[in-house]
């Protein structure tokens, strides 16, 4: 393999990583703005409760959205961790093809083996923490 060859596949695996940390952020917003809904909705039947309503819906609706928080924070903890790891490739990947020398054959060759093994682990992380929302979904939407 060129040097040029590996360098173009550095530049690649950076931009993926890149395009990760994007959609990553993209994620998280979406799942920290559902947490905050909520939290009001939350807050609302938390106001009801101290008015002195014992509603048995209501405080089931109080019970399924503390439940739907914890799931959502544990979905946001993960995401978080796709995002940190992905920053960090990023910049391992950029410093890797932009100043390690082209004359160092071995040693691109060696971060290029660690990004793509490191990236093969961030897939996998991330395919099992989107199927894990996804059947959460399907659960969610199920029409008992």
């Amino acid at each position: 393999m060129k040097i040029e060859t590996l360098n173009q596949i550095l530049n690649d695996l950076w931009n993926l990583h890149l395009v990760f940390f994007g959609i990553s952020v993209s994620i998280f917003t979406l799942l920290f703005s559902f947490i905050i809904n909520k939290k009001d909705i939350l807050k609302s039947i938390a106001a009801q409760i101290k008015k002195g309503s014992h509603d048995p819906l209501l405080l089931q609706q109080e019970v399924f959205a503390k439940k739907h928080i914890m799931r959502l924070k544990s979905a946001i903890n993960k995401v978080l961790i796709i995002l940190m790891s992905t920053i960090i490739l990023f910049v391992f990947g950029w410093l890797s093809e932009r100043f390690v020398p082209s004359t160092d054959y071995n040693l691109k060759l060696i971060c290029l083996y660690l990004l793509a093994s490191f990236t093969c682990l961030i897939v996998i992380f991330t395919s099992y923490t989107f199927w894990k929302i996804y059947q959460y979904y399907i659960k969610e939407i199920k029409i008992t």
